[in-house]
């Protein structure tokens, strides 16, 4: 790295959907969807170096963690890429120096974690930050919207209620620590074939009153209990799952599984898959959990909910 060299370190962490609610309605090519996110302390690690005084060049350098597999993705496929792109349009300008960019892969693609958009929204506060540029919160919203709906998410991070594409901030919850077990078959899934398959067998768009009543009872209360816990678990919906499951079986059977481990309140896909997460009693019993299931060749993972946003 030269002097003249600029180096920014950014993580970006993972989501899960504790509910997604889909509606069969589509405007402007896309789904209205009602769902709530919360930020999980599984996350990719970032790093920008910026060099503008040298020739306009980009460099991205992609390493999965085993045991995640390695993904060979085409540069104009790169969510890094397409988010420089969209940030060059929008501003009418071309990006100026030499920028590398290297990702150290956590959380696998084709998961419903919503890493690619994590990464998307860590390279827009990148380029904010090191450009030194002016992009105020409608800026950076109207480019999150051009890259897809979870990237508008990413930008407040923590638990927040979204609406429209997914793309409308409705409210944050201040949600307290949750345990959580993670786990994939090592297949994943496209999140355009699983809305083709959901639009050809619609599943009911349930009201997410209850979860969010929950959620604002959680942020009065001085400790959790596991009747609590089993509550908000009741509430967790995911009208996804059977069109995940038709085209990947393999997902019920995880879902009955996880409900099988002790300490698991409830397991649920993550938005399109094919991550499924449960909701434990305590760390004991997502751990447990991920070691049970971990054996039987899913890919698992043990994490909190967090307050994250790219830092």
């Amino acid at each position: 790295m030269t002097a003249a060299s600029q180096c920014l370190r950014l993580s970006a962490p993972a989501k899960l959907n504790l509910a997604l609610a889909v509606s069969p309605q589509i405007v402007a090519g896309k789904h209205l969807l009602e769902t709530v996110y919360t930020t999980i302390d599984l996350a990719d690690q970032l790093e920008f170096i910026y060099n503008p005084t040298a020739a306009a060049t980009l460099d991205i350098k992609m390493e999965m963690v085993p045991p995640l597999a390695r993904v060979r993705i085409v540069p104009s496929q790169n969510i890094i890429w397409r988010t420089i792109q969209v940030w060059q349009e929008y501003f009418g300008c071309q990006l100026p120096g030499s920028w590398t960019v290297r990702v150290q892969k956590n959380i696998p693609v084709r998961a419903g974690l919503g890493g690619g958009s994590a990464n998307a929204a860590a390279t827009l506060l990148a380029l904010q930050q090191l450009l030194a540029n002016p992009a105020n919160a409608a800026d950076m919203q109207a480019m999150a919207a051009r890259l897809g709906a979870d990237v508008a998410f990413f930008l407040h991070g923590g638990c927040v209620y979204m609406s429209g594409w997914g793309e409308q901030y409705q409210r944050s919850y201040t949600l307290p620590e949750l345990d959580i077990v993670l786990a994939k078959p090592r297949r994943g899934l496209a999140t355009a074939t699983v809305y083709r398959q959901f639009d050809r067998a619609p599943q009911p768009q349930f009201a997410l009153d209850g979860l969010l009543a929950q959620l604002a009872a959680l942020e009065d209360l001085p400790s959790l209990t596991t009747a609590t816990l089993s509550v908000l678990a009741s509430e967790l919906t995911n009208n996804l799952t059977a069109a995940a499951v038709f085209l990947l079986p393999a997902i019920g059977v995880l879902i009955a599984q996880m409900e099988q481990c002790d300490g698991v309140l409830k397991s649920l896909l993550s938005g399109s898959g094919s991550t499924v997460f449960g909701l434990c009693k305590n760390r004991e019993a997502a751990l447990a959990a991920a070691s049970l299931l971990s054996g039987q060749n899913y890919w698992t993972a043990v994490c909190r909910t967090s307050s994250a946003i790219p830092v």
